[in-house]
């Protein structure tokens, strides 16, 4: 990332230019790889016009062989070439809208988690899991669980304790995920 003395993110021209440079291209070349005129990159580089399309910047990142990231840092995840099966559920999971479809079904569902006891013991297992490096498996459980707990905690049954219950599973699962990340 280019940052000036100020602290601020360079202007995405800016990151092209400094990208460009250090491939060794020239600005004919990288407009052409682009479909471009050169006079059009420029401006860009330049700042004086701005880049519209995330289409467009992802052909430059492709023809500067960086991650689209590079020239946009904060806005795009960066790729990995692979991603744990464990990471990819949980992230589905905290990204999901199930809390939504659930609390506004008519009638709203309610969890179905068995006793606290059940649920404590699957809390434990799920801390086993993360400390025990069995990633695949917690994959498997733990969605179940946050859907599960995100439904408890706004039940009024499950009172403080469903929150409680909550927070260690988001707790169990920022274990995980700084193992998997």
């Amino acid at each position: 990332m280019t940052e000036g003395r100020d602290g601020r993110v360079a202007p995405v021209g800016q990151l092209i230019a400094v990208q460009r440079r250090r491939r060794g291209l020239s600005q004919a070349v990288l407009a052409g790889l682009v479909g471009r005129t050169e006079g059009w990159l420029s401006k860009v580089e330049r700042g004086e016009i701005e880049i519209d399309r995330i289409s467009v910047l992802l052909q430059i990142a492709e023809a500067l062989r960086v991650p689209a990231s590079t020239l946009m840092p904060g806005t795009m995840p960066e790729p990995s070439d692979v991603e744990h099966s464990a990471a990819l559920h949980l992230r589905l999971a905290l990204s999901g809208h199930d809390i939504l479809v659930a609390m506004f079904a008519d009638p709203p569902q309610r969890a179905d988690l068995g006793s606290w006891e059940e649920l404590d013991s699957e809390l434990a297992a799920c801390w086993r899991l993360v400390h025990a490096a069995e990633y695949v498996d917690l994959g498997e459980r733990l969605p179940r669980l946050i859907s599960a707990l995100e439904l408890t905690a706004r039940d009024p049954a499950g009172g403080a304790r469903g929150f409680r219950a909550l927070a260690e599973v988001y707790q169990v699962t920022a274990a995980a995920m700084a193992k998997l990340l």
